[in-house]
């Protein structure tokens, strides 16, 4: 569960106050549009490779957000559920 601390913080923060994160490894290569504000949660993907069409998975690494937005009650759900226990019942 210590691993996903920083994970926790970052859902309850955006969910309660909304925003930008960005991790520290991150690299833009152009600015943010405004349009990305007109959606509720806008998030980074991963590619498995190189030269994938399709990303594997969503990644949190970018995140621009509203304030209380489903996605991070949902996020904040499954970290305590399925983490936790998982973590701790292990």
């Amino acid at each position: 569960m210590l691993s996903h601390i920083s994970d926790i913080w970052r859902a309850d923060i955006l969910f309660k106050y909304g925003g930008v994160y960005v991790d520290t490894d991150a690299i833009f290569v152009r600015p943010l549009s405004k349009e990305l504000r007109a959606y509720d949660v806008v998030l980074s993907y991963s590619f498995s490779g190189e030269y994938s069409p399709f990303p594997d998975i969503i990644n949190c690494g970018i995140a621009v957000s509203k304030p209380r937005a489903r996605f991070w009650e949902l996020q904040l759900v499954w970290y305590i559920l399925v983490v936790w226990l998982i973590t701790n019942l292990a």
